[in-house]
């Protein structure tokens, strides 16, 4: 799997939700279960780990990451 949360650290990893919910995460598997659990149950939408990995942002860094259908 690509993108910034797959290669680690110590940093807890975000992606914001269009309905402002912010997934969380300390690792790739983590970020990449709890978006997928609020997309299903709030949306009715399966994503995938690279749908999701793409968008993923520090939390740091302004805005974090946001699911592009």
């Amino acid at each position: 799997m690509g993108g910034p949360a797959a290669e680690g650290g110590d940093a807890e990893w975000m992606i914001g939700c269009e309905c402002g919910y912010v997934a969380r995460g300390g690792d790739a598997a983590a970020l990449v279960a709890d978006a997928r659990r609020h997309a299903l149950e709030e949306h009715r939408l399966e994503l995938s780990a690279d749908q999701i990995l793409r968008g993923a942002r520090p939390p740091d860094e302004p805005g974090g990451g946001r699911v592009q259908g």
